[in-house]
């Protein structure tokens, strides 16, 4: 029988606590036991993934090494296994705006001021 669940550690990465989910898989808070940087690592099951669902992701991840800005999450490394695709990018403590206005509610005008500058 084969073990879907997450690997535990790809490489020098080792997987934390799940912060997210999406569409093609989870999110962990991530720790590259070497260096002590705090990374955010998107894992896929590759168990049941289309195709086409893969070279989208493939996709993603040629855009994600050429984007660099200051407000758009680095992207750090991908690593593959026979089971999962894992994406390692930097990790931004406050989440998404989505996540943080559903925790604390809406934001006064001043706030979303800061937000759009």
């Amino acid at each position: 029988m084969i073990n879907l669940q997450p690997q535990k550690a790809i490489g020098v990465w080792q997987l934390g606590d799940c912060i997210g989910k999406g569409a093609y898989g989870k999110v962990y808070k991530g720790l590259n036991k070497e260096t002590a940087q705090i990374v955010a690592i998107k894992q896929v099951t590759l168990a049941n993934i289309s195709n086409e669902c893969l070279l989208s992701l493939k996709s993603e991840i040629e855009i994600l090494k050429k984007l660099k800005h200051p407000n758009i999450v680095k992207y750090i490394d991908a690593k593959y296994t026979e089971r999962t695709l894992s994406i390692i990018l930097e990790y931004v403590e406050s989440g998404s705006l989505a996540g943080i206005i559903k925790k604390f509610g809406a934001f006064p005008e001043p706030l979303v001021a800061i937000y759009i500058k």
